[in-house]
């Protein structure tokens, strides 16, 4: 277990399996986060360690409900006594490692992999619309992050770069919460139109 009863990370180089099996296909397919994985922890136990601060507690709703952690309130409440039991301590560490909307089905071993911990994971092909407007939404989010994770990279966090944090994340929710994982798409072959 990675998060404490207070919902801060113990351990951050550990996490829980992925919520979803791999679809079956002829390469070996893996998760890959468009947002990675430690900046949006970084930013997190920023703000887990600053609840007490107003804007703080403010951008943990906010980053409760675009993980989609139900009750988000009642979360920070058990957060803030030091209070969360053990199974909210791993639906926490489940949602905050495994976003829907921040995973791509892809190939385990690609060439454009950023394959560090300060890149956007840009995967732009083959989107729908939906997931195109949403790809925008999470660069939009990555900025935010990267800059905040910055301002509190020192262990301090200002208020206005919690609330700046929140703003974003607010600006995005909507379309975050429609969002899933996007799964990896076999290319099909296209038969001809014309056959006799």
């Amino acid at each position: 277990m990675s998060i404490d009863a207070r919902g801060c990370y113990s351990d951050k180089s550990q996490r829980l399996q992925a919520p979803w099996p791999k679809s079956e296909a002829k390469i070996n397919l893996n998760w890959h986060h468009v947002i990675p994985y430690a900046m949006m922890c970084d930013c997190w136990q920023a703000l887990a360690k600053s609840q007490e601060l107003g804007k703080c507690h403010v951008a943990l709703q906010s980053y409760l409900r675009i993980v989609k952690v139900e009750n988000p309130r009642s979360i920070l409440r058990a957060m803030a006594a030091g209070s969360l039991t053990f199974e909210e301590q791993e639906q926490l560490e489940r949602s905050l490692a495994w976003p829907g909307w921040n995973i791509v089905e892809g190939p385990a071993r690609r060439t454009d992999d950023p394959k560090d911990n300060r890149s956007l994971d840009a995967f732009t092909s083959g989107l729908t619309v939906s997931e195109a407007n949403r790809q925008r939404k999470i660069k939009d989010l990555f900025l935010a992050l990267g800059i905040f994770n910055e301002a509190s990279a020192g262990g301090r966090v200002s208020e206005d770069a919690a609330h700046a944090v929140a703003v974003v994340m607010n600006n995005a929710e909507r379309t975050l919460l429609a969002g899933d994982v996007i799964r990896c798409r076999p290319v099909t072959k296209l038969r001809s139109a014309c056959t006799s």
